[in-house]
């Protein structure tokens, strides 16, 4: 390979310009020899620069090519062509950024055999993961059980949190609401030794549920009667400052951040809001059905309802813009009853579904369900979350984690 360093001088000032230049029998190599060894045979007429891209598609079973020996590279893509080539690329960068990908984990349990169970505190609600360990909250307990994600291993139980319900794994530390009135918020250092967890802040909100964070603070949901969400400063000194909104929010439930903001389910207005930094309303989506809960899969947000009676349903909103994606009601071919707070993995959403005591697992990508898992009779899950490998599911009517 030869380079070329060109100095060139324009309008009185040096343009540096780095050119690389291939040597003449390399830029004459043709598609299908040297170092794109393809198996289509009409491909050698197609220029160099194009040869890495075909390769790519190849290889990543982007594109197939038209038969097993031919690409048909001048051959007009239909639209319904192009639809698969993009579902193609996008599983192949779901599969490939997942943490299961890096560790050679690509198995997905879908089963009561293949499920591990672990023994918890009192009443576990929520659980969040910060890669590394699950924590979950035991609201009946008053305490945060800590688990090696590896193994499910319990490695800790913190204490002192009363009435523990939405727990949150962020900037090193993991948060805990408690579910009074007014609300109350627990911290522990996750590098410290098992022991009380320290009060960070107390005072806001109505029976607060959940916890997001947005990079610099948490968002609290208050499911109480004056409603509204407040914001929590974290700061390296105590008590946390703390200001609640509630102009146009009601009682809420569930809450997500999609990168840019905060959205939270409003079951009294049977809608979802966006949220600017402030926590004024920006944009709301009307559900017409009380939203419960919802997650946010890296384009859409996954919003569950106890409505329409007897299952409930899901609702998948695309955050960018409000749109209605898909509105999935529950049966006998989904499993959706009574569904619950969902998580996602980086691939999967997992919807516990308390009615039914099992768990429905869908392709963020198509909607499609991949499978259905019993989790026991007379378990009560009420939430979810992922270790980006696993999904776990807290038990509350049986103490209970499982992990599949």
């Amino acid at each position: 390979m030869n380079t070329l360093l060109v100095l060139a001088r324009k309008c009185g000032t040096l343009t540096f310009v780095l050119a690389l230049a291939h040597a003449s029998h390399a830029l004459a190599t043709p598609c299908g020899t040297g170092n794109y060894p393809f198996p289509f045979a009409d491909v050698a007429g197609v220029a160099d620069p194009f040869c890495p891209g075909i390769m790519e598609a190849y290889v990543t079973g982007v594109s197939k090519g038209t038969s097993p020996t031919t690409f048909s590279p001048s051959q007009t893509v239909d639209r319904t062509q192009m639809t698969t080539f993009l579902q193609r690329s996008l599983d192949q960068g779901l599969h490939r950024g997942s943490r299961r990908a890096a560790l050679g984990q690509w198995w997905t349990s879908s089963s009561v055999v293949a499920m591990q169970s672990v023994a918890t505190g009192a009443g576990p609600g929520y659980c969040a993961s910060d890669g590394k360990h699950v924590w979950v909250a035991n609201w009946f307990g008053g305490s945060v059980t800590q688990l090696e994600a590896r193994t499910g291993k319990i490695v800790g139980t913190w204490t002192g949190a009363p009435s523990g319900l939405g727990i949150l794994a962020a900037a090193g530390r993991v948060f805990v609401v408690a579910n009074t009135n007014p609300g109350q918020l627990y911290v522990l250092d996750p590098t410290l030794p098992a022991g009380p967890m320290t009060a960070a802040t107390s005072g806001f909100g109505n029976s607060p549920v959940l916890l997001a964070w947005d990079g610099a603070r948490l968002w609290a949901v208050n499911s109480g009667a004056s409603g509204g969400v407040t914001i929590i400063t974290v700061q390296p000194t105590l008590p946390y400052p703390t200001t609640t909104v509630t102009a146009g929010l009601g009682a809420l439930a569930g809450i997500a951040y999609d990168g840019k903001n905060i959205w939270v389910a409003d079951a009294s207005a049977n809608a979802i809001h966006k949220l600017d930094a402030a926590g004024s309303i920006l944009q709301t989506v009307a559900l017409g059905i009380p939203p419960t809960h919802l997650t946010y899969d890296g384009a859409n947000l996954w919003v569950t309802s106890f409505s329409p009676n007897p299952n409930g349903s899901l609702v998948v909103v695309q955050a960018s813009s409000g749109s209605i994606v898909a509105t999935i009601a529950g049966d006998a071919s989904n499993g959706i009853k009574g569904p619950q707070k969902p998580a996602f993995d980086g691939e999967r959403i997992v919807v516990p579904n308390y009615y039914a005591n099992a768990a429905t697992v869908f392709k963020a990508a198509d909607l499609s369900v991949m499978a259905q898992t019993s989790l026991g009779a007379g378990a009560g899950p009420s939430g979810a979350c992922s270790d980006g490998i696993d999904l776990w599911i807290p038990l509350t009517a049986t103490n209970r984690i499982v992990r599949f």
